[in-house]
Order: C-alpha cells, then sequence, then structure tokens
C-alpha cells in the first residue's frame, strides 16, 4: 500500500489537502495554487516535506506514479538560508519507461505534471511516508553543525541507485562544487560522491 500523509478530499475532482494543514489544492486541468480555507488567503510557505507530499498528492491520478527525487534551487543564486530554495521540481517514475516532471514553490504554487516518453535514471524510487523523515531545516541544521557553513547553490532529496544506500538523503550542492549528503532517516553528514 502506498503510504501519503495527505487525506484525499474529493478524488473525483482532484482536490486534496494537507492533514490537519487547513491547505487545499484543486488537481486537474491547468496550474494549481494553494489556498488556505482557514483564512482564505495564499498558503504561507511550505516546508519540503509538505511540497513533496502535495506533489505525490498530484501524481495519484497517475497508477503506478513513483516519487524518485525532488531538486530545489534558490532563484537568487548562493545561500546559505535553506528558505532561500524555494523552486522545486518532483520527478515522478511513470509504468512504461516514461517520467515526470511537476515544478513547484514554496509558495504552493504547482504545474501540471510534463510527462517525458523515456526512463529518468540513478534514483531508487521513494516509499513515501513524510514522517520517517527529517525536513529540510534540520538537515541544514546539522549541515551547519558538521562544519559546512558556507552557501549552496541546490538541495537535492533522493536515494541513489547505488550500492549500500539505504535511506534518501538531502544532497546539498555546496558553492565551492563539492556536494554534501545529510541522511533523511539518521541525520548521518557526509561528502557525496
Amino acid at each position: 500500500m502506498k503510504k501519503t500523509s495527505f487525506a484525499v478530499a474529493a478524488a473525483a475532482v482532484g482536490v486534496f489537502s494537507l492533514a490537519g494543514s487547513g491547505a487545499v489544492w484543486a488537481a486537474g486541468a491547468g496550474p494549481s495554487h494553494c489556498q488556505d480555507t482557514r483564512a482564505g488567503q495564499p498558503c504561507s510557505r511550505l516546508t519540503f516535506l509538505g511540497l513533496a507530499s502535495a506533489a505525490v498528492g498530484r501524481m495519484g491520478i497517475f497508477e503506478g506514479a513513483e516519487l524518485l527525487e525532488g531538486r530545489g534551487v534558490s532563484p537568487s543564486g548562493s545561500t546559505s538560508d535553506v528558505t532561500g530554495i524555494t523552486d522545486w521540481e518532483f520527478i515522478f517514475r511513470l509504468p512504461g519507461n516514461r517520467h515526470a516532471v511537476i515544478q513547484a514553490t514554496s509558495g504552493g504554487d504547482f504545474s501540471d505534471p510534463a510527462l517525458y516518453s523515456r526512463p529518468w535514471l540513478g534514483s531508487q524510487a521513494l516509499t513515501w511516508n513524510p514522517s520517517d523523515f527529517i525536513d529540510i531545516g534540520e538537515a541544514d541544521s546539522r549541515l551547519k553543525h558538521a562544519g559546512y557553513t558556507g552557501t549552496y547553490d541546490s538541495v537535492t532529496f533522493r536515494k541513489p541507485l547505488y550500492p549500500g544506500v539505504t535511506q534518501p538523503s538531502y544532497i546539498f550542492g555546496l558553492s565551492d562544487g563539492s556536494r554534501i549528503a545529510v541522511g533523511a532517516a539518521d541525520g548521518a553528514v557526509v561528502p557525496f560522491r
């Protein structure tokens, strides 16, 4: 059974919400935007896990879709503040050697899935249960505590297809060209090769 943290409010019309958040998205034709139903206003910034959960919900219309990775960048360039990583792409494996990409912003804007008739390689499919993972803010704190206090250009959440990899990681692309991984399950900080 596929694990998700969102509650399907009305699958027939593609509306879903993050449980307890008051935020809802309308999926289907055209891009969507998050609305906070408690205040009737656009949502405040979503965490990475909230964005990924919403992207997983949007892909629920595609049977067999599996989340492979999320890749985020700061639109203003290098940053040392993880809240500056606001523009995201979520990549999904689809049956038949295809993949899909959803673009999103931390403000809750989501594109329709872009479909590609070729596979996405190098990442293992993720069993999506956000409560199993630390969020990006905790990963950033652990990165800095380990002495990596410089700026970074990107963050990728993925589980590389490589022997011995047992958990997904937040992989910070540092401005000096190095990449440092923070385990999403155990929080371990290691150079990524």
